[in-house]
């Protein structure tokens, strides 16, 4: 709905599971920091490779050890990436050690200091460095943190203080996404996605209607 509204700077999210690109937001628009098993790419050259195209690579390059597919190889195979032609080709997701993608240091820098709020919701706060973006908000940003705990507080944010109009919203994201469109006035605009909301989500919305 942010999106929609033209209010959404940038959607970062610590996901793999690649469900923020099955929204109607701009893929441009969604910083995966952790990477995503929704895209591939070469792990030594970083070019990119059709995703379809990358899953049909493994279904005939890659043995089948479940059994479960009778057109699978019996043995596997390199797959190699055709940029550079190394055997590097895999899903997007940042390995342990490894550095988080570019792009999440370009938010950093340059989406966070012009934004306005900053929500933060899902997270535990504890993961760095994706935690910078709760930590980095400049102090023109109030930051609402959307959680059953205060999680905010184990890493320095603190909702109660009056150096900054930072506020903890206590309760599931979904309950806190609806209260806060029923204060904004925009329930009705929220409600134009329910056909895309999980059943769950969808009850939600019928609380506060």
């Amino acid at each position: 709905m942010l999106d929609a509204k033209g209010k959404l700077l940038r959607l970062v999210t610590q996901n793999i599971d690649g469900l923020d690109f099955q929204t109607n937001i701009s893929p441009d628009r969604i910083c995966a920091c952790h990477g995503s098993v929704g895209r591939a790419a070469c792990e030594g050259c970083g070019a990119p490779v059709d995703f379809d195209e990358f899953c049909q690579t493994v279904r005939t390059s890659i043995k089948d050890i479940y059994g479960v597919d009778a057109d699978a190889p019996s043995e596997s195979s390199e797959m190699l990436c055709a940029s550079c032609q190394r055997p590097l080709l895999k899903p997007t997701t940042v390995l342990f050690g490894a550095s988080l993608p570019q792009s999440f240091f370009e938010v950093l820098e340059n989406d966070l200091p012009a934004a306005d709020l900053v929500i933060v919701a899902g997270t535990s706060l504890v993961v760095s460095p994706a935690n910078l973006i709760a930590l980095a908000a400049p102090d023109s940003a109030p930051r609402i943190i959307c959680d059953r705990n205060d999680v905010g507080r184990g890493v320095g944010i603190d909702c109660s203080s009056h150096a900054r109009e930072d506020v903890w919203l206590r309760g599931d994201a979904d309950d806190v996404a609806a209260d806060l469109a029923v204060a904004t006035g925009w329930i009705d605009d929220l409600a134009a996605f329910e056909d895309a909301l999980p059943e769950a989500s969808r009850a939600t919305l019928d609380r506060v209607r």
